[in-house]
């Protein structure tokens, strides 16, 4: 469901007509893949190619991460999304439960969308169902360019706490997506330590960087990654934030340096090029089947379902630019016509260019095997279209050249004085 107002029984209203907020995946898991489509839709996501950010937000349930995201009554923080509104005024005693979308107008370029994930090891789940938390964290994973992982500054080099367990699983579920190579994506992993103090963050960073080094190394490997440092998966990023109620100002001037790190124009970009992102028209899609193979508790291949997702769309897209070349007056025009067609060879070229470069425009971010196969199979049922146009401009030209001939034959008078019956 999504929403923008909350409606006199303190739920959300689903009809509003320009929603900002959007529940991608419900606390049962369910996904609604129609309104994720629209919602991609409405938020002008399906037109930016690949120019938009995609931010998810992971910690311990209560730990302050819708604070740090929304739009806050007095204080407009790093996104300015209205998670934390919402449930204020619907009237939920609980945190976030399931996975929540919206987009971050303080962030205006490039299109940022933030994806808030229900808080680890809350009580409303208990302690032995851990299933949702691996699942949306692997989603988070596989969907989000950046990780922000929000952490109370106080719990760094305490031993129970710091969201340690959530931290294993990220790391766990990540070696199923990512293999390490040259030039590969890495996920990017931001630590944010909330209410900090006096206590400088080098030396909150020092700390905390030995906690990952043993954690990465208790956990279970594939044995070709034994070995194999941190690094080689993550591009770990931090940042320290005041407390937002005791010192409100540091907190604002903080997030504020917080905020322009998610945009193309600060030195500490956290905004990373990768040629296997997928583009905005695809990212609905992409996420329902994402958390289609990840309920279904099967292996997420992210390489094939790239290639999964390049089929269905380059598809959509070949059959969209056939429709429109069809249907386009100008290629009507000319095959309606019996009778020759000046320039029609030009003209039909012209056009079936024109919708093949279009194709292109909306098919060069996908697999370019997959989208030179659709390109193929276009072009096909294109020349299958004009075919029988040309045959009948062919036919056109023939009787012409015929009727000219026959004019001459029957000429009594032919070329320099001698009739054509006498030759």
């Amino acid at each position: 469901m999504s929403s923008s107002e909350p409606n006199n029984s303190g739920a959300l209203d689903p009809s509003s007509l320009a929603p900002r907020i959007l529940q991608v995946v419900q606390g049962d898991g369910t996904f609604d893949e129609p309104a994720v489509q629209a919602y991609m839709h409405s938020s002008g996501v399906e037109s930016t190619g690949i120019d938009y950010t995609v931010v998810a937000i992971m910690g311990p349930q209560s730990s302050g991460k819708s604070t740090l995201l929304n739009a806050l009554v007095r204080c407009r923080v790093v996104f300015g999304t209205s998670f934390t509104e919402m449930d204020a005024l619907s009237g939920r005693s609980q945190t976030t439960r399931g996975v929540w979308l919206a987009p971050a107008p303080r962030i205006s370029e490039p299109l940022t969308l933030v994806m808030d994930l229900e808080g680890s090891d809350g009580r409303e789940r208990g302690e032995d169902d851990t299933s949702f938390e691996r699942q949306s964290a692997l989603f988070a994973l596989a969907v989000a360019d950046v990780v922000v992982v929000n952490m109370w500054a106080k719990d760094v080099g305490r031993e129970s706490g710091a969201g340690k367990p959530l931290l294993k699983t990220i790391f766990q579920v990540n070696l199923k997506l990512f293999q390490p190579a040259a030039g590969q994506r890495r996920t990017v992993l931001l630590f944010v330590f909330r209410d900090r103090t006096r206590t400088p963050l080098d030396l909150l960073r020092s700390t905390w960087e030995v906690d990952l080094v043993r954690m990465w190394e208790g956990i279970a490997k594939p044995p070709a990654y034994e070995g194999l440092p941190l690094t080689d998966f993550f591009e770990v990023q931090y940042a320290a934030l005041a407390n937002y109620e005791d010192r409100a100002e540091d907190f604002r001037a903080e997030t504020h340096l917080l905020r322009r790190r998610f945009t193309q124009e600060d030195p500490e970009t956290l905004l990373r090029s990768y040629p296997t992102k997928l583009p905005g028209a695809a990212l609905g899609l992409s996420m329902a089947k994402v958390w289609e193979v990840i309920r279904a508790n099967k292996d997420l291949n992210l390489p094939a379902h790239r290639v999964m997702v390049a089929n269905l769309r380059c598809a959509e897209l070949a059959e969209a630019t056939f429709q429109a070349f069809a249907e386009d007056p100008a290629w009507q025009e000319v095959a309606g016509e019996a009778d020759l067609v000046p320039g029609f060879g030009w003209r039909v070229s012209d056009q079936l260019t024109e919708a093949l470069a279009g194709y292109d425009e909306e098919a060069r971010y996908f697999d370019p095997d997959v989208s030179a196969a659709k390109r193929a199979g276009l072009t096909s049922d294109l020349l299958d279209l004009v075919r029988p146009a040309f045959v009948a401009q062919l036919d056109a030209l023939r009787g012409m050249a015929l009727a000219g001939f026959s004019a001459q034959l029957a000429d009594p008078q032919a070329p320099e004085g001698e009739a054509w019956v006498d030759r």
